[in-house]
């Protein structure tokens, strides 16, 4: 087939994996997806299903479609060719819903219809639609007929105006790009890119050149980042961006529109494994940002990351490495965690030595006050007064920030991203707490690489050998017990938390005690914030079990004590 044919198939959402294609249900709701990741010109991928499609027939389309960018990569699409073995529109736990974007517009689609485009690869560059039948998902966007609905609550609302605002961003992109070329030329910028890490490193690069901290910690793509150079204000010395990507041709479009003087890498790691598909292809799109500066700019790269260091060859100019290792620039020794008020740690800065107290808690969270010295130091920052910037920077919400509760248990929240790396990170703090009893509880990875089963049991079996009580929300349980019984936790000791944050929150409720330490991670959509609002006391009725808000974090949404009711969820 040639590129821009369309294939239309009826798709079957799988609760539970199947045994011959070993595919994960990622939704429990029936819905539609808009990605926020995915380019406003090109198609939206839904990064956040596996869903199987069946009894494919072509429709050319060659003149209709054909605005399929090369660089999208399906995340949801079947394991291998053996797709018909599912069953030909036969639904397990529902059909999956799409609506199509069709040049001129967005149609409606029938129930179980969607609509795929073919996948053209570049040159060189494998396309992964060839395990899975030449296809993926193109397009799954509101219909028309869903705004209604959507207008009817707060919440929906803010979908409507984030999809308008998203939509805005071939004329804010242009507005942006020649603010920063006018008004905001003589602002050195400082973009932060990277897999983990990219939030808290702009919190603590803008702490110390007393930049203005981000307005947001979930907003770092298209119009967000316009609106970021469009904040700039024309006295301002130094800004900071975060910007992160879904899909590969991304990155250089930002670099475009930053135009960067200092460019900070955190990490390269799994979270891009479904739209960039391998990590060489990761550290190739992220490098665009480095390559983009001039000889006067300065990269600032973490040096214990291998395929970060390996972007120093793109570099035009001068390049800083952070870490823990011996050949780091800007180095830390000594770590110690110093529960619950944070972490110390030696520093030794181009021969300088201090000895440092921050409140970031963790190894990993040394990372990000490394790269913001590193960039302090580059600008002509003071090296104590950088330090005594950064010194009382509070954790990002969401990412290993300690909340006491009213009992004297803490609850460790982890919960915005749940991919393996992060897993890792955070077990390996807790391990560290000294807590008379240390509970888990865990919820769904994110872009699992490979089969899910054997990922699941491994982390059951690391959470039984740091914790003591562990709980699982949502489709994992089984899995995760049997990994955690393997390594010998007691029966008793691995609790099915259940699908929604109210029944996870009544299940702790019973188990924790004053002293105790509780991780919650889980996926971002499964906003497990909620489990932490409920043992806190708070009146939380809202029970979906996915939601994709990314503008607006649970604590301010207005859905979250009224619940849903009888509104129709639309995510």
């Amino acid at each position: 087939m040639a590129g821009g044919d369309i294939l239309r198939g009826f798709g079957v959402e799988l609760r539970q994996p199947h045994p011959r294609l070993e595919l994960a249900r990622r939704l429990r709701e029936v819905g539609r997806h808009h990605s926020a990741g995915a380019a406003p010109r090109g198609p939206e991928i839904d990064r956040d299903r596996n869903v199987v499609f069946t009894g494919m027939t072509v429709e050319i389309g060659r003149g209709q479609v054909g605005r399929l960018a090369d660089e999208e990569l399906p995340l949801a699409m079947a394991a291998d060719r053996r797709v018909g073995k599912a069953g030909f529109r036969q639904p397990v736990d529902g059909i999956a819903v799409g609506a199509h974007d069709v040049q001129g517009g967005i149609h409606g689609a029938a129930m179980g219809e969607v609509v795929l485009r073919r996948w053209v690869p570049r040159r060189g560059f494998t396309s992964p639609g060839k395990r899975a039948g030449g296809v993926m998902i193109a397009s799954m966007r509101y219909r028309l007929t869903d705004i209604p609905a959507m207008l009817g609550t707060p919440a929906g609302r803010r979908q409507v105006a984030d999809g308008v605002a998203y939509r805005l961003w071939p004329v804010m992109s242009r507005l942006a790009r020649l603010y920063r070329r006018t008004i905001a030329r003589r602002t050195r910028v400082v973009a932060v890119v990277g897999s983990f890490g990219k939030s808290t490193t702009t919190r603590a690069v803008a702490a110390t050149l007393a930049a203005p901290q981000p307005t947001s910690m979930t907003a770092n793509a298209w119009t967000s980042v316009a609106m970021a150079i469009l904040r700039i204000r024309p006295s301002q010395r130094h800004a900071a961006i975060e910007v992160g990507i879904g899909g590969r041709g991304q990155m250089e479009q930002y670099a475009r529109l930053v135009r960067p003087d200092l460019t900070v890498v955190t990490s390269i790691g799994s979270e891009h494994h479904g739209s960039l598909g391998s990590l060489d292809v990761t550290r190739e799109e992220k490098s665009r940002m480095i390559a983009a500066m001039t000889d006067a700019g300065i990269a600032v790269l973490n040096g214990d990351d291998r395929n970060v260091l390996a972007m120093k060859a793109h570099a035009p100019g001068r390049v800083i490495a952070f870490g823990f290792g011996p050949g780091c620039d800007v180095r830390a020794e000594h770590i110690r965690l110093d529960w619950p008020h944070g972490t110390r740690f030696q520093l030794e800065a181009f021969g300088q030595r201090r000895e440092v107290a921050i409140r970031l808690v963790g190894r990993q969270m040394v990372y990000p006050v490394l790269a913001a010295i590193s960039v302090a130091l580059a600008e002509g920052v003071d090296l104590d007064e950088a330090l005594a910037r950064v010194r009382p920077l509070p954790p990002t919400p969401g990412r290993m920030e300690p909340v006491p509760l009213a009992n004297g248990a803490i609850v460790l929240r982890d919960d915005y991203k749940s991919t393996l790396e992060t897993i890792h990170a955070a077990l390996e703090v807790l391990a560290e707490i000294p807590a008379p009893r240390r509970v888990v509880l865990f919820g769904d990875l994110s872009e699992p690489q490979g089969h899910e089963r054997p990922i699941y049991l491994a982390l059951g079996i690391r959470a039984a050998r740091v914790a003591s009580r562990l709980v699982v929300i949502g489709r994992g349980f089984r899995r995760y017990w049997a990994g955690a019984r393997r390594a010998g936790m007691p029966r008793s000791a691995v609790v099915d938390g259940g699908r929604t944050v109210q029944e996870a929150a009544a299940v702790l409720q019973k188990i924790l005690q004053p002293g105790d330490v509780l991780l919650l991670k889980g996926r971002r959509p499964q906003k497990l914030d909620r489990v932490r609002m409920i043992l806190q006391g708070r009146s939380v009725r809202c029970d979906i079990p996915f939601c994709d808000i990314r503008s607006m974090e649970c604590e301010n949404c207005p859905m979250l004590e009224r619940g849903w009711g009888r509104h129709r969820v639309i995510m």
